[in-house]
């Protein structure tokens, strides 16, 4: 899986993943651009609990967001439409666990996909959004 924000070259990304059966697994981390310099990384692995409401609201809010940044990650028109209807799915999941920082950056990267998509004013609204 090949996964990307819109946000920055630098940053966060989350991934979420529902292994089909206990074995291992192998994590390939790569920069898009291959003249980029060595970096750091930090891996975390969490197990959402999906019996809980807040670990559903969190799984259907990290999955959104994984089918994002995988369309997004194909550098097209579709792929950034299909980026912003998955993070527009995302956001109330975020905002119903009470998850300010979440929120915000669907809020931005929604925003960030509006401008890229030529819709300057649905860009301000949500990076006004974003702010508050």
């Amino acid at each position: 899986m090949r996964v990307d924000r819109p946000l920055d070259r630098d940053g966060t990304e989350y991934a979420v993943l529902e292994p089909e059966r206990d074995q291992r697994y192998r994590l390939s981390i790569r920069s898009q651009l291959a003249s980029a310099p060595a970096g750091r990384v930090r891996i975390t692995v969490d197990a959402l609990d999906r019996s809980t409401a807040s670990g559903r609201r969190t799984w259907l809010a990290e999955e959104a967001e994984t089918e994002a940044a995988v369309a997004y990650a194909r550098g097209d028109a579709e792929g950034r439409r299909e980026a912003l209807s998955a993070y527009l799915r995302a956001l109330p999941h975020w905002r119903a666990s009470h998850e300010d920082r979440r929120e915000a950056l669907a809020l931005y990267s929604i925003g960030v996909l509006h401008r890229l998509l030529g819709e300057p004013p649905a860009a301000l609204d949500q990076a006004r959004r974003a702010e508050a």
